[in-house]
């Protein structure tokens, strides 16, 4: 499924990793990496080779990984306080604000 907003397409998948420290709510800046799931009759090794594909980052207040399993696809998003050095900035977003429920 997939949510149109402001002409932006926003792809709906399935949690598997939300892993939030407590100043993630001041989080300004979010990086998503997308890779694609190589098509298998199962998905039950899945969640563990990606939670260990995890980059470790110490700069980092928040991780959350979605998976989308009929486009076989899953993206991980790194929320920072202050923007990310040396990288492309396609990957990187500006956070405007953020609500929690």
């Amino acid at each position: 499924m997939s949510v149109l907003i402001y002409g932006i397409i926003i792809n709906i998948g399935v949690p598997l990793l939300i892993d939030l420290k407590d100043d993630f709510k001041d989080a300004k800046f979010v990086i998503e990496l997308s890779n694609e799931i190589n098509p298998q009759m199962s998905l039950a090794a899945f969640p563990e080779s990606i939670l260990k594909s995890q980059k470790e980052d110490t700069g980092c207040v928040g991780r959350v990984c979605i998976y989308n399993p009929d486009k076989w696809k899953y993206s991980q998003f790194y929320f920072y306080l202050d923007r990310p050095e040396g990288l492309s900035k396609n990957n990187v977003y500006q956070i405007l604000h953020i609500s929690r429920g």
